[in-house]
């Protein structure tokens, strides 16, 4: 008597699991790109605000020596370009370090105004940013660094999509808040 001895093994739980790990592999090989990103993004903005403070210094000493209004005033506008820089370095420092965070009063529409400001000059005056505030000043309380960095992208969303120019208008209250902080 010849006989064919067998035997069959189900494997789907140990390919199943195979696949489980490749796929945390992955995970953690992406976290740690994100890391390194993160620590570059950091490096980078340590190196530009340095930078920024020697020219936020040099400018502050020519204004001080300036003798034409022409002068003082363009200082300021380098002073002013530079607490610009230093916004936009604080907010690769969120990107590359969220547990810097800080939660803080401030007052929303002077922050549009900076957004406005440096979404104009980045996108050579394509993106026309419109304010309608409201005659009191909008206090909220958060990171001004991410609501910076989330009005930033809302505009720059709002770019795309207008890709031959256009007119952008943020938000500057909530329909639902009265000025007294109540909602109704």
């Amino acid at each position: 008597m010849k006989g064919i001895l067998g035997t069959l093994t189900n494997i789907t739980q140990h390919k199943q699991a195979e696949e489980r790990q490749r796929d945390l592999e992955a995970q953690l090989q992406e976290a740690h790109k994100m890391e390194s990103l993160g620590v570059l993004a950091a490096g980078v903005a340590h190196n530009v605000n340095n930078v920024l403070a020697i020219i936020m210094g040099t400018a502050s000493l020519g204004e001080q020596v300036a003798t034409e209004p022409s002068d003082q005033e363009a200082y300021q506008r380098i002073t002013q370009a530079c607490l610009r820089g230093r916004d936009v370095v604080r907010s690769m420092l969120h990107f590359a370090q969220p547990s810097l965070l800080v939660q803080a009063p401030f007052e929303l529409h002077a922050l549009i105004m900076e957004v406005r400001i440096l979404l104009e000059n980045s996108t050579r005056n394509a993106i026309k940013v419109s304010e309608s505030f409201a005659r009191e000043p909008l206090w909220i309380n958060g990171d001004p660094g991410s609501i910076n960095h989330a009005l930033l992208n809302l505009c720059l969303n709002a770019l795309g999509a207008m890709p031959g120019g256009g007119n952008a208008h943020p938000p500057d209250r909530h329909p639902g808040v009265q000025p007294s902080g109540s909602f109704r």
